[in-house]
């Protein structure tokens, strides 16, 4: 979609430390491993700068949002998305998969740093680095069991089954039964929007 925007005479990056999951692009999109907390993204080198339910995932999200922030051009804008995840717990899930998505953010939280609230750290985090025109927004997503839009979540609970049965989170047991209860499932995920514009000038330092 985004290269189809921008054109011909435009190009998109897309940057992901595992790239296995991404589609094809077309000739002016190029797809690059690279780990954002551990190489540089470059600097002033984008007009757009965009991630999506990425920080909240990084001990190191101050450091890489500096990053985000220096490589964008002057008069670039930057869209962060992250989750809110404090009304998650509260909805009817189906088990085991309550258990194991439950279980696989607690130990997130406890040996990666996952922050479940970085939607609400965005905003303040965006406007103490300089920039202007910061605003945001909350958007309800949904999962539905057996479509593209649980696909995703459900793939990257799979990839993690090993680790959380080897660290105790669940029992092999609850992770296999996980598919059965998918079919019809429905759940929302509350997600915070900010977006902001890099004014012409030199950014201030942030406290």
């Amino acid at each position: 979609w985004l290269c189809e925007r921008v054109g011909p005479g435009g190009s998109v990056l897309s940057l992901d430390v595992d790239t296995r999951f991404h589609c094809e692009l077309p000739a002016n999109g190029e797809v690059r491993e690279c780990d954002a907390t551990a190489e540089p993204l470059g600097e002033g080198a984008f007009d757009l700068v965009h991630a999506r339910a990425f920080l909240e995932h990084l001990h190191q999200r101050e450091a890489v949002l500096d990053a985000m922030v220096a490589a964008l051009a002057p008069g670039g804008w930057i869209l962060v998305e992250d989750g809110d995840w404090g009304l998650y717990g509260l909805q009817e899930i189906p088990e085991p998969f309550r258990t194991l998505s439950l279980g696989a953010m607690d130990h997130a939280v406890k040996t990666m740093g996952m922050d479940p609230y970085a939607g609400r750290w965005l905003l303040p985090a965006l406007r103490c680095r300089g920039l202007a025109a910061c605003d945001a927004a909350g958007t309800v997503w949904t999962l539905h069991g057996g479509t593209p839009s649980a696909e995703w979540y459900v793939g990257g609970l799979a990839r993690a089954k090993e680790a959380l049965v080897g660290a105790g989170v669940v029992d092999a047991a609850t992770a296999d039964g996980v598919g059965a209860s998918l079919a019809s499932m429905l759940i929302y995920i509350l997600m915070a929007l900010v977006l902001a514009w890099r004014p012409r000038g030199l950014l201030p330092a942030h406290a």
